[in-house]
């Protein structure tokens, strides 16, 4: 069974999407862990609306690339608003992120997840 870590930022919507996020992945094959280094799979759910908030996720998203480093099989992915307003520059510029996915596009994530197991980048952005 694969462990899912999921973190969630901002709004209530937020928690109640990863909520859902779980429960689709759970599907999947996926447990979730509160332990970061036996995942093999960190979501975080963002919020865009404060500058703030981008910050913190920045500098998770560093903490995470570094497990990356003893864990080749770690894949990392952004959910939520802000997923939407940045997705080129976290995969594209960045390259720090495995999966970008709007907030519409969670029922998705286990074919999104397959690409990214495969070796592709997954960005899934519907708008609302």
């Amino acid at each position: 069974e694969k462990k899912l870590y999921i973190e969630s930022y901002g709004c209530a919507m937020n928690f109640s999407d990863s909520e859902i996020v779980a429960s689709v992945l759970s599907k999947s094959g996926y447990s979730t862990t509160n332990i970061l280094e036996d995942a093999e799979l960190i979501l975080l759910n963002t919020c865009s609306i404060r500058e703030k908030a981008e910050q913190t996720i920045r500098k998770k998203l560093e903490k995470f690339n570094s497990l990356k480093k003893s864990n080749k099989q770690l894949k990392i992915g952004i959910l939520g608003c802000m997923a939407e307003r940045l997705k080129s520059k976290l995969i594209e510029e960045e390259k720090i992120v495995d999966l970008v996915v709007g907030p519409d596009a969670y029922k998705d994530l286990p074919n999104l997840i397959d690409k990214v197991e495969r070796g592709q980048k997954a960005i899934n952005v519907l708008l609302s």
